[in-house]
C-alpha cells in the first residue's frame, strides 16, 4: 500500500463511525465492563482490531505512526468563562 493509500485509509477508520456500529458497540460494551487496562487504551485497540478485520485491514503499527507523526500540536491553554469574562489557565508541563 502506498503512502497516499495509507493516509486515505487512516483517515477513513478515523471518521468511522463507531458509535453507530451495532456489531463494535455490543462486542465493546461487555469489554469496557470487564476492563483491565486504561479505557482510552482499550477503546483505541478494540477500533483498530474491529476495523481492521471487517472493514478493511491495514497495518495497525502503520497507523499509530503516521498517527504520531500527523498529530495536531498539543493546545495546553484552556478557556473557562465566568460573569461573561474569558479567563485563560495555561499549564505548563515541564521534565
Amino acid at each position: 500500500m502506498s503512502t497516499a493509500e495509507n493516509t486515505a485509509t487512516f483517515k477513513e477508520f478515523e471518521k468511522y463511525d463507531f458509535d453507530n456500529d451495532e456489531k463494535f458497540q455490543s462486542g465493546i460494551s461487555s469489554l469496557l465492563n470487564n476492563k483491565q487496562d486504561n479505557e482510552q487504551d482499550l477503546l483505541e485497540k478494540a477500533k483498530l482490531f474491529y476495523y481492521t478485520k471487517f472493514v478493511c485491514s491495514f497495518n495497525p503499527d502503520a497507523y499509530k505512526s503516521w498517527k504520531t507523526e500527523n498529530q495536531e500540536p498539543v493546545d495546553n491553554e484552556e478557556k473557562v468563562t465566568e460573569n461573561g469574562n474569558t479567563l485563560f489557565f495555561v499549564f505548563i508541563l515541564s521534565d
